[in-house]
């Protein structure tokens, strides 16, 4: 069973593996514009997801750190290493 933070992350990859599909289609229908809606409400899913990730847990990588008074956003282990706490 999957805890809050295990959920999360895997809505965020299962949005973005949806992201790069629908992308990938676009690279050959660049003018179909459902394709286009699906591309922005997937992105606006995932940007949610990715702030709630950030509120609760931290960043997941350091273009997402936010201000602080050190330069911390990487401590601990990552949620990809063993004996992370996810």
């Amino acid at each position: 069973m999957m805890n809050e933070r295990e959920c999360l992350l895997r809505k965020i990859g299962i949005i973005s593996f949806s992201m790069d599909e629908t992308r990938l289609f676009l690279d050959t229908h660049p003018c179909d514009g459902d394709a286009m809606c699906h591309f922005e409400k997937l992105h606006n899913m995932r940007c949610a997801a990715m702030d709630e990730y950030v509120c609760k847990y931290g960043p997941l990588c350091a273009y997402q750190y936010m201000e602080s008074e050190n330069w911390a956003w990487a401590q601990g282990p990552q949620p990809w290493e063993k004996g992370a706490s996810v």
